[in-house]
This record gives structure tokens, sequence and C-alpha cells, in this order.
């Protein structure tokens, strides 16, 4: 349903979905399925989008999506993947918990934008040692 907003040119409808996706998956630790994609659809206000989910189209959108993915970032990445226009590449990340606000998130994107215009910059990670928050503090 996120290729089916985005070919409509719905990116905030597309981020309102995956938002809602996420929190349902992860931190209500719902079990994925249509009932979770209809409540999420409808949090969302996408909810004229679930006719697509039968669209083969749709399927051949998000397996070219992976593939783009896989081409600018590599084999070994997992979601999301950011990639910057005039970057030469794209990359895994960033993974934060919780979500930064404020000045904190200015700085932390632009700290992604130099990282990404570095072309031997390949990877910056930590244990985890919390599980993950995802509501700002």
């Amino acid at each position: 349903m996120v290729d089916a907003a985005l070919a409509q040119g719905d990116n905030d409808g597309a981020g309102r979905f995956y938002t809602e996706l996420g929190t349902r998956l992860h931190e209500s630790d719902q079990e994925p399925g249509e009932p979770m994609l209809v409540e999420a659809a409808a949090a969302a206000g996408v909810s004229h989008l679930l006719d697509s989910l039968d669209d083969p189209a749709l399927d051949t959108a998000a397996a070219g999506s992976l593939a783009e993915a896989l081409r600018l970032a590599g084999p070994d990445i997992g979601s999301p993947v950011l990639h910057l226009d005039g970057a030469e590449r794209g990359t895994f990340g960033p993974i934060v918990s919780p979500p930064p606000a404020g000045e904190e998130a200015g700085r932390l994107w632009d700290a992604v934008v130099a990282l990404s215009a570095i072309d031997s910059f390949f990877e910056l990670k930590r244990g985890r040692t919390d599980p993950p928050r995802f509501q700002p503090d």
C-alpha cells in the first residue's frame, strides 16, 4: 500500500501508513495480517488504497524498489535505506532509539548528509544495550 500511495503522489499518506504499520508491529506487537492492515490504513487515512493489495503491478514496484535499494546500499543491509540526491550510493539507516527531536534531529540529519557525501564511508554502528524506543523522550 505504500507503493500505491506513492504511485498516486501521496508521499504523506505513504509515510502515515508506514508509521501506523510500524507502530502496530513494533510497539503494540500486533499480529501481521489483513485486520492490522485495515486498521493501519484507516488510522493513516488511506483506506481507499486497500483495493490495491491485489494489484500485481504494485508487487512489481515493490520488487523494483528492493532491487534499487540493494543496488544502492549493498546486499547485507536492512531497512530503511536512505539515498540522497546526488549521492553515488545509499546507506542503511540511520537507526535511532528513541528518535531525536528539534535541534538534535537537525544535527543528526546534517551528520547523515555529511557522511553520505564521503564515497569511502561504509558503516557506523554500536551494539544495542536497550530495547528499541519509538517515541522521543
